[in-house]
């Protein structure tokens, strides 16, 4: 033991070191683009924040004025998209030559080297742009084909895939846990790339109102009215999280987009923690001889589209997943290890998860009841035991949650307090509820319409099983032509994998109760709480996979448990492929 404390040492040590290179190359490699002037036709000049964005703005000829901060170590390589044509692009004064220039295209946009016109330190950059019919805009940041900005995360990456190795040869690490540690870096490196090639904006869920709500709070250092913003009817952690690092961004100088920017590497680090917390999940639920069933459990959501989307967006949904995985994390650990500070930890994470977002109210009930039923509890008392830790619970989750609810009532809005916009929702989201609606799940279907459409009832939106399946994968989001193949591949080699998910759930049922239990009860009553949701609400976009992202977690393990459960090796192989095809061509997707 302690010769393994001494080899682990200087791996531990390597892989600060590698960190903190990684985040110092960041440091010296920031960009920062400043607020924006913009001027036309003489009118009076207005000022906009990166990526700009002015919907309906007149034809005409704009002038966009703008710092750009680089480091010392500086990109040399940037990536420009104008809506509608860019015209001219001059940098410290100086005319930027390129064959492209002038050019229209707001579809691909451009990537320019820029280096000749740069330097360490505050660049003034100033474009014209012509605006035709429609929105006019501007996107600008370092192209993600140059090694100075990829540098921090292959920094990250190569780091961690060495410190595996290091670990692998001198701690002579189970087969097991290489195999997670693969899936592990794969999934995050999927990740980075998601991050470094999605603005904040894309594919994102009324972004510009949750990034107002942060700066209200940021601005006024209290809570705002809940009519008064799209968003601002939301739980408040998230947004206070984002307020307190804005004004620390402030103090130290930082531009507004750069701290909008670095609340997306949040999401990115939060990303992360729940792919290692379902790790520690799979420690606990699986016996040391099922614990080669780990790395099919991460593979889930390493892969999944609908979780790495969260990896760079802004919005309560990803830190809602992290604390709900947490609770889980937390409450499996007590379950198998019961402990008064264990329940209580449960306790104050899954009450911080409600008071992010309501629908980790699940977690409650899938706790409370199991519980109830099958405590690891044991001596005289139990049933004593037992009020005493669901009163416990319950009284935390108030004290933590409930006071928002309170404090929404007595403002005496007319809005809902679990989805406060709903009043204003078009009406075109609208669906019936009806047994149809709420039962039907038809496979050919899904694949012949694999893209959900909130809009189309000729794309199924008002089955509300067909769309929580497809937005598991592709979120309320279409690919476009170009992937819908793939996307249907996806759908058809995942469809047996729900199959092998439900016979696992059979499995658990007969072979091993005690670790069933839990996990039934977390997808049951993330199903529940779904359908009533939708059933409250019945709207196209209540139907969204973001809304159970914590099913993840009973849905891996019964994936697992079921393909071991598969006695005949061709089964058992067959499944595996649907599993090894999902996850290629989510990749493919993605990438």
């Amino acid at each position: 033991m302690h010769q393994a404390k001494r080899t682990a040492l200087p791996i531990i040590l390597f892989a600060c070191v590698g960190i903190a290179l990684s985040t110092m190359q960041g440091m010296l490699s920031q960009v920062s683009l400043g607020q924006a002037t913009i001027t036309a036709n003489g009118q009076p000049a207005r000022l906009s924040g990166f990526p700009i964005r002015l919907p309906g703005a007149p034809e005409g000829d704009y002038t966009i004025t703008f710092p750009l901060s680089v480091g010392r170590i500086r990109p040399a390589r940037y990536y420009i998209l104008p809506d509608d044509c860019l015209q001219e692009l001059f940098i410290n004064g100086v005319a930027v030559h390129a064959p492209e220039f002038p050019f229209c295209d707001y579809v691909r946009g451009r990537t320019l080297d820029l280096s000749p016109y740069l330097h360490a330190g505050v660049n003034n950059v100033r474009v014209t742009i012509h605006n035709g019919i429609g929105d006019l805009g501007l996107l600008m940041h370092p192209s993600f084909s140059d090694i100075v900005w990829l540098l921090p995360l292959l920094l990250l990456l190569v780091t961690f895939a060495a410190t595996c190795f290091l670990a692998v040869v001198l701690l002579r690490t189970p087969t097991w846990i290489i195999a997670s540690c693969v899936v592990l870096m794969l999934g995050i490196t999927l990740r980075g790339y998601y991050l470094f090639t999605t603005p904040y904006w894309v594919r994102g869920h009324d972004t510009d109102a949750h990034i107002e709500y942060i700066r209200y709070i940021a601005d006024h250092h209290t809570l705002p009215e809940p009519n008064k913003g799209w968003e601002f009817y939301q739980p408040p952690l998230y947004y206070a999280l984002g307020g307190l690092w804005t004004d620390a961004g402030r103090a130290t100088g930082f531009t507004e987009e750069s701290i909008v920017q670095s609340i997306q590497w949040w999401s990115f680090a939060l990303s992360i923690g729940s792919l290692l917390l379902m790790f520690r999940i799979g420690v606990r639920v699986f016996r040391r001889d099922q614990r080669n069933l780990i790395p099919i459990l991460l593979s889930v959501p390493a892969f999944l589209p609908s979780l790495v989307f969260l990896s760079a967006r802004i919005n309560n949904d990803i830190l809602v997943t992290f604390l709900e995985f947490l609770a889980v994390t937390l409450f499996i650990e007590w379950w198998h290890r019961p402990s008064r500070l264990v329940w209580i930890a449960t306790a104050l994470v899954t009450g911080l998860a409600i008071l992010t977002k309501n629908n980790a109210i699940v977690l409650l009930p899938a706790f409370t009841v199991s519980l109830l039923l099958q405590p690891p509890l044991k001596g005289k008392g139990l049933w004593k035991k037992k009020a005493i830790l669901a009163a416990t619970a319950c009284m935390t989750v108030l004290i933590i949650a409930g006071w928002f609810t309170v404090y929404r009532s007595f403002l005496g809005t007319s809005q809902n307090l679990i989805v406060g916009n709903t009043g204003n929702l078009n009406g075109g989201l609208r669906l019936q509820n009806n047994a149809s609606y709420l039962l039907t799940f038809n496979p050919a279907s899904v694949l012949e319409h694999p893209y959900n459409s909130p809009w189309s009832d000729e794309a199924r939106r008002q089955y509300f099983w067909e769309y929580l399946y497809r937005a598991a994968f592709f979120g309320e989001f279409d690919f476009g032509p170009e992937h819908r193949t793939i996307a249907s591949f996806v759908l058809f080699f995942s469809l047996p994998l729900c199959v092998v998910a439900l016979y696992g759930l059979f499995c658990g049922f007969r072979y091993r109760f005690s670790a069933w239990l839990p996990m039934a009860q977390i997808g049951l009553w993330s199903l529940v709480g779904h359908l009533v949701f939708r059933f409250s609400f019945p709207f196209a976009s209540s139907q969204d996979f973001r809304y159970s992202t914590i099913l993840l977690a009973p849905f891996s393990y019964f994936l697992a448990i079921g393909i071991e459960g598969l006695r005949h090796p061709i089964l058992a192989r067959t499944a595996l492929i649907a599993l090894e095809a999902t996850i290629i061509l989510c990749v493919l997707l993605i990438t």
